[in-house]
């Protein structure tokens, strides 16, 4: 008969999903700014008005360590929120098609972000933005199903009103900048302040997707808790049958009997 033992529980209380959420903007926002500090201070980039893209502050070293750090850490803070939002909007009753897509989302986003941290873009440019491409995209999916969650929730109160109509405006403005962004990158030959306008669009596209982030601790604040419990399986041992003087005898060469 199998027998379980419980080794150790993990609890997490609200005041981590509540604080989670706006962590992962916080780390965002100072982390590329670490690393654009580290990369002028080598000469790495042109002094302002000029503005590097993201992923420059993470093309050479020693800034290049320190972009993928703290796009490691955000890119899973970033997804395990994701997944708890939707877990709790299933939970609490308003499962449907569009909560699964941006699960969904959250997943593709993700892995987006590991490519654009693991192949930096000066020596693999291709996969780099490819990575990008589909962080940036999926992303922004992502934002108007949250959106259209919000929306579905039918609630007339001020606070839902009033975040309804932010995550819109969010949503609108980080889909407008990443337009922007591929406009002026392909018009970039036209003035070196095209590239600074786009450079400009894929910074401003961070920081509303990652304001689309924090507001999610309005809603997983309402997690009570979360246990997470580690546990082994034991299965029962068998003690092998002494054998007797007799049966080990009979295994015995006829010379040592």
């Amino acid at each position: 008969m199998d027998k379980t033992s419980y080794l150790s529980k993990i609890t997490l209380t609200s005041a981590v999903f509540t604080l989670l959420p706006i962590a992962c903007l916080v780390v965002s926002v100072i982390g590329n700014l670490i690393c654009y500090a580290i990369g002028l201070s080598y000469g790495h980039y042109p002094a302002l008005p000029y503005w590097p893209f993201v992923s420059d502050v993470g093309a050479k070293a020693p800034e290049s360590c320190f972009f993928g750090f703290f796009l490691s850490i955000c890119g899973l803070g970033v997804l395990v929120c994701m997944q708890f939002y939707h877990e709790y909007i299933n939970d609490i009753g308003r499962s449907s098609c569009i909560n699964n897509v941006g699960r969904l989302l959250g997943w593709v986003c993700y892995l987006g972000s590991v490519i654009v941290s693991t192949f930096q873009f000066p020596d693999v440019p291709t996969i780099h933005v490819f990575g990008a491409s589909v962080y940036f995209i999926t992303c922004g999916l992502w934002m108007w199903t949250v959106v259209a969650i919000t929306y579905g929730a039918g609630s007339k109160d001020s606070k839902t009103f009033h975040l309804l109509h932010c995550r819109i405006v969010l949503s609108a403005l980080a889909t407008a900048s990443v337009i922007s962004l591929v406009f002026f990158l392909m018009n970039g030959h036209i003035s070196p302040w095209y590239k600074t306008a786009a450079t400009t669009s894929e910074w401003f596209t961070v920081l509303f997707q990652m304001t689309m982030v924090a507001t999610l601790s309005l809603e997983l604040r309402h997690i009570v808790k979360f246990d997470v419990t580690l546990a082994i399986k034991d299965k029962k041992i068998q003690r092998q049958p002494t054998q007797s003087k007799e049966a080990k005898d009979a295994y015995l060469p006829s010379d040592k009997k």
